[in-house]
């Protein structure tokens, strides 16, 4: 019997993706789905071939075959090797021996991330309604409710659990501060005795309210990673996931880097499994647009949202051109590197002005003036439709032009003290949209089996 459900969470486990659902009443459904990672490789057959058996004697690959892909600049078809795994194990240590192996064979489609290249091979959108066909825990087909480019979002019920710290986030857990937790009207300090005496309060929480959210206050940074530690080193219970049974847990590092003429940190994080934790502190999207913002930014860029919580705009429109690339069996490369041509300081004076910033010089001065202004690239989307998401969109095909107008306020006309004052901006946009043109291709293509000493081979 069909089910309305909303694609809610998904994760690689094993040999399969788990994809946990939410149903119009909110009851979470966890369903699994065969999905075999598949990269490709181009160069010599008879080395082709080689590797392939090696790797099959090492028991790496579920199959190999020959088939065609597009390739990225020429868009012409191009034969490659296409390799499935066994296990998601092993695409760690074979992207390290095929980085040895760069200057004989040419790797495409090899370091996708593993949630994310299921959803674009499938052509599924988290946090979208769908009618599905299941069985037995397992997932034969999702037939999509509605359109993932649609302006207007709905969300399941979702139960939410708050989390966050009494005191200043300097002063650790176990240095005296104490957890607030917060649920329907309620809240609940923990000024825990001793650590087995939190994490078991914590804990007690978890299984009473089974949250599919849990938005915190320095959750990523102070509060789960202490959690998980003081759980795994007194091996108590704590329930973080919805996932029935152990899961391999890579905490990702936080990061320093340097954007805009300022140096900017990302904090570590700690998604969970089957159900979300989002950090406001450490979300951009979330401070900007909410939950609704950030369910419908994981819906465009085809993304898990706690994953989507903590990225970039410019991660996520990356994502938008993989998913078109791997709908038209485009082969994108891996580690490509295509530098730019040699310009002259000429030419990036006059051609590069949106990357060019001026490093003010470092010290302490005084009568310093400060000119503001509105940033340009939301003005641009707000007043003239332009955005990722609507370049050559299916609703604006038989217009020409900027696209739909009206969508946001006009800007306020100028202020009169500024008529002496004529400041002239010159705005060009350069919008590459790589993947408009390619048409599908279907893979495999009467791909030519050949017989390797393994015994998986088809």
């Amino acid at each position: 019997m069909p089910t309305t459900a909303w694609l809610f969470d998904l994760y690689p486990l094993g040999d399969r993706m788990v994809l946990w659902f939410l149903g119009a009443d909110g009851r979470p459904l966890r369903l699994e789905d065969d999905f075999a990672y598949r990269l490709f490789l181009s160069g010599p057959r008879q080395r082709l071939r080689g590797l392939a058996q090696n790797l099959g004697r090492r028991g790496w690959l579920r199959r190999a075959f020959f088939t065609t892909g597009r390739e990225l600049v020429s868009g012409e078809d191009l034969p490659v090797l296409a390799l499935e795994l066994t296990a998601y194990a092993f695409l760690s240590p074979l992207r390290g021996l095929l980085g040895k192996l760069e200057d004989r064979f040419q790797i495409y489609n090899a370091d996708l991330d593993l949630a994310a290249y299921y959803l674009y091979a499938r052509g599924l959108h988290p946090c979208l309604w769908y009618e599905l066909d299941q069985a037995d825990g397992r997932l034969r087909a999702a037939s999509p409710l509605e359109d993932p480019f649609a302006p207007e979002i709905s969300l399941p019920p979702l139960t939410t659990l708050h989390l966050g710290l009494a005191r200043d986030p300097l002063i650790p857990l176990s240095r005296g501060n104490a957890l607030t937790l917060s649920w329907e009207g309620r809240t609940l300090e923990v000024e825990a005795a001793g650590p087995e005496d939190l994490v078991r309060q914590v804990a007690r929480v978890l299984r009473d309210l089974d949250p599919d959210l849990i938005l915190s206050d320095w959750g990523d940074e102070e509060i789960l990673p202490v959690l998980w530690d003081l759980s795994r080193r007194r091996r108590l219970a704590l329930p973080l996931d919805r996932e029935p049974g152990p899961v391999p847990r890579k905490p990702v590092h936080g990061r320093s880097y340097f954007s805009y003429g300022r140096i900017v940190y990302q904090g570590p994080s700690l998604p969970l499994f089957g159900r979300w934790h989002v950090d406001r502190r450490n979300s951009f999207f979330y401070r900007e647009a909410g939950l609704m913002g950030l369910a419908q930014i994981a819906r465009l860029g085809q993304m898990p949202l706690q994953q989507a919580a903590r990225t970039s705009p410019g991660t996520l429109i990356t994502s938008m051109q993989l998913a078109r690339a791997v709908a038209d069996g485009v082969l994108i490369p891996w580690r490509k590197a295509d530098p730019e041509r040699f310009k002259s300081a000429g030419e990036l004076l006059t051609i590069d002005k949106g990357g060019l910033s001026f490093m003010p010089p470092i010290g302490v001065f005084a009568d310093v003036a400060e000119l503001d202004f509105a940033s340009m690239y939301p003005t641009i989307m707000t007043i003239h439709n332009i955005s990722p998401e609507t370049v050559n969109c299916a609703c604006c095909a038989g217009k020409v032009g900027e696209g739909a107008k009206g969508r946001g306020p006009l800007p306020p006309p100028p202020h009169p003290i500024s008529a002496n004052l004529r400041i002239s901006v010159q705005l060009t946009i350069s919008l590459k949209y790589l993947f408009v043109t390619a048409s599908c291709v279907e893979a495999p293509l009467n791909p030519e089996r050949f017989d390797a000493n393994f015994s998986n081979t088809h």
